[in-house]
């Protein structure tokens, strides 16, 4: 957890690995989720704080990211959501029984902004 921690955090100080970074860190967390819920619930805080940060948290945030940043900065922004969203999945899909109301409710508000990017990225 604190390699894949490290790789995230790490990731915008040396730009032509950022792409590499986020993924193999986000792919350290869904690994990590495939261990069960005995290994995850000792990690749960901090993987639910990267998951928060890594999306926009309202529609006024994702329209302020929108006019920022070039395309590699994009690149490296949409594979950070991509691993989360899979490392979600993981979660979801192994943790089951983590998820509880609180695990939930902290889950879900990044997400409507998620979509909201994906169906706004063509324009």
């Amino acid at each position: 957890m604190t390699l894949a921690e490290d790789l995230l955090c790490s990731a915008t100080q040396n730009s032509r690995l950022s792409a590499q970074r986020t993924q193999a860190g986000w792919l350290l967390i869904a690994a990590l989720m495939t261990l069960g819920s005995a290994v995850v619930s000792h990690h749960l805080a901090r993987v639910l704080l990267l998951w928060k940060c890594v999306f926009p948290v309202t529609p006024k945030d994702l329209e302020t990211e929108k006019s920022r940043g070039d395309s590699f900065t994009w690149q490296v922004t949409l594979e950070g959501r991509a691993g989360a969203l899979c490392a979600i999945k993981s979660f979801v899909s192994h943790c089951g029984d983590l998820l509880t109301e609180e695990v939930i409710q902290r889950l879900l508000p990044p997400l409507p902004c998620a979509v909201d990017l994906l169906t706004q990225l063509g324009s």
